[in-house]
């Protein structure tokens, strides 16, 4: 899956209930698309971002991605909850002439 790149980043520690968290979460952006529902209306330009959840083992492959940068990752079905994908890796870094950080 072709994405463009804006982050990965791994939380981890307690909450102020004292629980614990643990996430790790992969952010790409994606063009705004209008909305028009009976009571709203949503419209923008240039591209608004998406967070799905991230492999941890995965995290350190996008250590040398730029935000903007176009590249391609592999996605799978959450083992813990089938009905979502998880970000898996890194399929293969852009090249240069593909980066798009000036749409940013």
């Amino acid at each position: 899956m072709r994405v463009i790149f804006i982050g990965a980043a791994h939380r981890h520690g307690t909450s102020k209930l004292g629980k614990p968290y643990d996430m790790c979460k992969f952010t790409y952006a994606i063009p705004i698309s209008p909305v028009t529902t009976a009571t709203m209306n949503y419209h923008g330009f240039g591209y608004e971002p998406k967070e799905v959840d991230l492999e941890p083992s995965a995290l350190n492959k996008f250590a040398l991605c730029q935000i903007g940068e176009t590249i391609d990752i592999s996605v799978e079905p959450d083992p813990t909850n089938l009905t979502r994908n998880i970000v898996t890796g890194l399929i293969k870094p852009s090249t240069e002439s593909e980066k798009t950080s000036s749409k940013f």
